[in-house]
């Protein structure tokens, strides 16, 4: 989640989201990793939203970057500070050792 700050009054009608795969620069659509950005609709509550996306729909270790994007009442828009990840589904193995006296 991103926090997206009201300014001075004005109050954020519409919150959007972009998904980027850095590593082959695509972008999720909705349904499909696709060549062009596209704002993909949140739910949001308060100072906080939500996409769900199947993580079946990642890459592992791939980077990932959202940017949020807020519209105002005046149809102004702005983008939010984006942040990256990557997905990883690398199983870890832990061992144990002792030492022997």
């Amino acid at each position: 989640n991103t926090y997206v700050k009201e300014l001075e009054g004005k109050k954020v009608k519409t919150l959007t989201i972009t998904i980027k795969d850095n590593d082959n620069s695509k972008y999720w659509d909705g349904d499909s990793w696709e060549d062009s950005s596209t704002d993909l609709s949140v739910t949001s509550s308060g100072n906080t939203w939500t996409y769900s996306l199947d993580d079946n729909k990642f890459i592992s270790e791939h980077n990932y970057t959202v940017t949020p994007t807020a519209t105002d009442n005046l149809d102004n828009s702005a983008p939010g500070i984006s942040d990256s990840f990557i997905y990883d589904t690398t199983e870890y193995i832990f061992l144990k050792t002792s030492k022997k006296n």
